[in-house]
């Protein structure tokens, strides 16, 4: 079972729509957990978002949804509880928005040369955004974030340098826009089914053990 996740590390339902898929695979029998990979892809949900801003999170969001500052705190003050009631930690007041284009660079080099980091590399990119107030398109932070995963950092420096890994990014977002995906989290299975949005623990265990054990009784092709 293959799944990918098209999702941006500025999107607080991706934080959240990540966390329940792996709370729902953690619910599963060693069997079951065994026959699951899955797939980080990029998506940008703002690719023109600036380096460096001086707006705050609300400003910017209330820009990019034509939308006031007091209804944007407001959104952002429901998203973080949202996700406090699945445990994870939203801090508004911390964010720096920018852009996230080097951060998924960032994933697919660690998806290339350290693949099993790669689940622990987009927790880090996530917590850093949400939680610490990192700003990923700094080169510094993201080079500390490689150093907690035990990479090579001077490996790492020269790939984002020569942006090595660019094409990598804007090919998973071309697949993105062929099959029409408009917002994120995106989940598809084995190229045949889609999950789109942030959906409970409860729904995404229930719906992967149906898939599991619906393709274990397929009759074999004659």
């Amino acid at each position: 079972m293959n799944i990918q996740i098209w999702s941006d590390f500025s999107c607080p339902f991706c934080y959240i729509g990540k966390h329940n898929l792996e709370q729902a695979i953690m619910q599963l029998s060693e069997e079951e957990m065994a026959q699951i990979k899955i797939q980080y892809r990029s998506f940008e949900l703002a690719p023109d978002a600036p380096l460096y801003t001086e707006e705050s999170l609300a400003e910017v969001l209330a820009e990019r949804y034509q939308t006031t500052v007091e209804k944007a705190k407001e959104m952002t003050i429901n998203t973080a509880g949202m996700a406090a009631t699945v445990g994870l930690t939203i801090n508004n007041d911390k964010i720096i928005p920018t852009s996230t284009f080097l951060a998924h660079q960032f994933l697919h080099y660690v998806a290339n040369q350290a693949p099993s980091k790669i689940k622990a590399c987009a927790d880090l990119l996530f917590k850093a955004y949400f939680e610490e107030g990192v700003n990923l398109s700094d080169m510094v932070a993201l080079i500390e974030i490689a150093d907690k995963l035990k990479l090579n950092i001077s490996d790492v420096k020269q790939a984002l340098d020569d942006e090595t890994y660019v094409n990598a990014v804007r090919d998973d977002e071309k697949i993105a826009h062929r099959i029409n995906i408009q917002s994120v989290p995106f989940f598809v299975i084995d190229n045949e089914i889609a999950i789109q949005g942030a959906q409970k623990v409860e729904d995404f265990h229930e719906f992967i053990v149906q898939y599991l054990n619906d393709k274990k009784n397929q009759p074999l092709d004659a």
